[in-house]
């Protein structure tokens, strides 16, 4: 113990100071990364006002900057000139120029006054207090309606020279150039640089595109923000882990660039020199432990002495000669020898005779004791299989001891009421043999088997179904039997859970399968249309027609409507849970034990779906509405105005385009157009002299018999007949009664 903590002591302090001096070669090894980080950071601020008073001695860009009245030749030439002078300068975004008087912002990015409102705002205030201002800031590039961030210098010629005062140069950088130097001038175990201002807003971090925010009040940079030094460290815990900060102050910019550096990853060596200190420890210890073993085999051995004490013949040779022994390897022996003895007298007979059944039913390769096996005594043979129904809610409720515990109290039941063999198979499945006396069953085993069903319900609260297999001559068809067993369980999808169903030979389908495209079209439309009802009705239409398929055909069909259902709705905003929904239920369609439970879900969904377009499309359904009411009275004349024209002008489709247009207006589209067309019709016959034939004409209607038709259809008389009647009608003296049609 004495040597152990000397050996850990010594280490420990050899890597502090190791790990001390490494850590203040780094940070000196940071300032001077920062160092030159600042100083080209400040070689770009010259820059730009390099690029500021090459824009001054430019006459188009100062008369563009001061003009008085808008001159829009003259604006021309000044992004000429902010083009030429942005060629020259590869990490400019775009430059622009601000004019007070005109309130016109001219650049050669085509960004609007309106989309720079805060920045000239906030421009115009501060033109009083400096010369220059910097914006680090986010734009819309306004062709392709991208987010740009850039850092934005704003300069005020006539902030401290003969210019007028309303006026600005605005000159955007890339702020990914700036970042691509920092990377350039960031060391490899920096985790990462930050760039903030006096007052502690992150100006830009070299890994991220996070927003910018105010982190003043953050320790990490509160500590540096408040020193009056130009540059230095210190470690702090950042999120339950040390950090090591170095900074650096530029007076010029006044911005300040922080390293930030885990503290464990500061040095490479580091790790190694850890690895090295623990293994030499390491190996010391095991020095010291192997030396004290050998010094207590050596000095005192009180076992040698007690089996000497007991056996004198223990440990000798034949020549008298003490011999080495190891104590515990004989003492392991001996035991073990004990446990052999022990085990090779324990009954398992009972687990050999169960373990023939298993091998029945599922053709395992198990095989205990095939000296226990006896030849099975019965003339034919029945496998029955016991399902528990809802397992996954059983296996949810229940913990998997508890599992184990009713899988084999259901056993136990049904082996005492039916006497026959049972044994667990698998999880929710319970297997009995049955040996008869005739290739019939016997008249009470459905009434036995529907006993182990109700005291199964009784005790546990559950329900199994039952499937019972054919009937085999010999024992190796049990496995047969046993299959088709599991097959008559296959009718609990459909016929529902608690069930008792036979096995039958199979019998080949002569009838092909065919998928209800018109049944999913149906569905689809009725959902679209948010008609509820009709989209129930069309479900279970569908249940009815997968009632009678084969099991594997009736998942099939179930599956393809339940993808064709998501790829409708997939790519509407407003039903994403529910599609989501449809991917879920396609991928575990077999889980779900009964068609009904489908159906429930697939209902459920169906409605959601159609909740969800409804709620979303309500209001928009009723402008398109009234757009299409407005364009008929306006092209009503049109004779190919149809439905199929309109539907392909709103892009929607006829069918459902009619569909919303009657539920809106509680007309049909040719309904609608024709009443607006007679109305036109009987103004024309009042207002003009036109014959019936040219009115009709006029109001896209060319067959003329039609026309007569619908027009004494709908107001009783015929056209000539309705303008004589009204002309009659407004010669009549006042008051006298008229019969004229309305």
């Amino acid at each position: 113990m004495l040597l152990s903590i000397t050996i850990g002591v010594v280490c420990a302090a050899l890597y502090m100071f190791f790990s001390a001096n490494s850590v203040k070669e780094v940070a000196g090894i940071s300032q001077s990364m920062l160092r030159q980080t600042s100083y080209v950071a400040n070689i770009v601020n010259q820059q730009v006002y390099e690029i500021g008073n090459h824009l001054l001695n430019n006459p188009d860009i100062v008369t563009g900057m001061f003009n008085p009245e808008i001159d829009h030749l003259q604006e021309y030439r000044v992004v000429r000139a902010l083009t030429d002078v942005q060629a020259g300068y590869p990490f400019l975004n775009f430059i622009g120029i601000y004019n007070g008087y005109t309130e016109r912002y001219i650049n050669n990015k085509g960004v609007s006054r309106q989309a720079e409102a805060e920045l000239l705002d906030q421009t115009s205030k501060s033109s009083e207090t400096a010369y220059s201002g910097l914006y680090p800031r986010t734009f819309k590039d306004p062709v392709t309606g991208a987010g740009e961030r850039v850092f934005t210098f704003v300069l005020k010629p006539g902030f401290n020279s003969y210019l007028p005062k309303k006026g600005a140069i605005v000159i955007n950088i890339n702020e990914s150039y700036i970042q691509e130097l920092v990377q350039q001038m960031r060391s490899n175990r920096a985790d990462f640089i930050v760039i903030a201002d006096d007052v502690g807003s992150i100006l830009m971090q070299s890994d991220s595109e996070s927003p910018l925010v105010n982190v003043g009040s953050e320790a990490y940079l509160n500590r540096m923000l408040t020193s009056k030094e130009t540059s230095g460290s210190y470690t702090i815990n950042i999120a339950h882990e040390k950090y090591l900060v170095s900074y650096v102050k530029s007076k010029e910019l006044n911005w300040s660039f922080v390293s930030i550096n885990r503290y464990k990853d500061l040095l490479s060596n580091l790790g190694r020199l850890r690895s090295i200190v623990l293994s030499i420890a390491l190996a010391m210890f095991l020095a010291g432990v192997g030396a004290a073993i050998w010094l207590t085999n050596h000095m005192y051995d009180p076992l040698d002495k007690l089996l000497r004490k007991l056996n004198s013949t223990y440990a000798v040779r034949g020549d008298g000669a003490r011999r080495k022994v190891n104590e515990y390897s004989l003492l392991g022996e001996a035991f073990q020898d004990i446990t052999d003895k022990i085990a090779s007298i324990s009954p398992a007979l009972q687990i050999a005779k169960k373990s023939h059944l298993l091998n029945y039913f599922k053709g395992s390769q198990i095989d205990l004791a095939n000296r226990y096996l006896e030849p099975l005594k019965g003339r034919d043979f029945v496998a029955i299989v016991l399902k528990i129904d809802r397992f996954a809610a059983f296996s949810h409720i229940h913990s998997e001891q508890s599992q184990s515990l009713i899988r084999f109290a259901v056993c136990n039941i049904a082996q005492e009421l039916t006497g026959m063999e049972a044994i667990v198979v698998a999880t929710d499945e319970i297997g009995i043999l049955g040996k008869l006396d005739s290739p019939i069953l016997p008249i009470t085993m459905h009434a036995r088997l529907q006993d182990v069903q109700r005291h199964v319900e009784e005790y546990f609260k559950i329900t199994v179904s039952i499937g019972i297999g054919t009937i085999v001559n010999t024992d190796i068809e049990i496995r047969n039997s046993y299959e088709k067993a599991k097959e008559a369980l296959l009718n609990r999808f459909f016929a529902g859970a608690g069930r008792i169903f036979y096995g039958e030979d199979d019998e080949e389908s002569t009838e092909e399968f065919r998928y209800p495209s018109a049944l999913e079209k149906a569905l689809v439309e009725s959902i679209q249309a948010s008609r509820d009802d009709n989209a129930v009705k069309e479900i279970d239409t569908l249940a009815v027609y997968v009632a009678e398929l084969p099991y594997d055909q009736a998942l099939l069909c179930l599956n393809q409507l339940v993808i064709s259902m998501y790829r409708n709705f997939a790519l509407v905003p407003a039903c994403k849970n529910e599609a989501n929904a449809l991917m879920e239920m396609a991928t575990s369609l077999t889980l779900y034990e009964t068609v009904e439970e489908i159906i429930s879900e697939l209902k459920r969904i169906c409605i959601a779906v159609s909740q969800a377009i409804r709620a979303k499309s309500k209001g928009r359904q009723g402008e398109i509405i009234e757009e299409i009411k407005a364009y008929i009275e306006q092209n009503y004349s049109k004779p190919d105005l149809s439905l199929d024209f309109i539907a392909d002008q709103v892009q929607l489709t006829p069918g459902y385009l009619g569909k919303i247009f009657k539920a809106q207006s509680g007309l049909s589209f040719s309904d609608y157009l024709k009443n607006v067309r007679l109305e036109k019709a009987k103004e024309l016959l009042l207002e003009t002299d036109d014959s019936a034939n040219t009115i009709s004409e006029r109001i896209g209607i060319f067959n003329t018999t039609y026309f007569y038709t619908v027009f004494k259809k709908k107001y009783g008389v015929s056209p000539a007949q309705y303008r004589s009647e009204a002309l009659a009608s407004r010669l009549k003296p006042p008051g006298e009664k008229t019969d004229t049609p309305e």
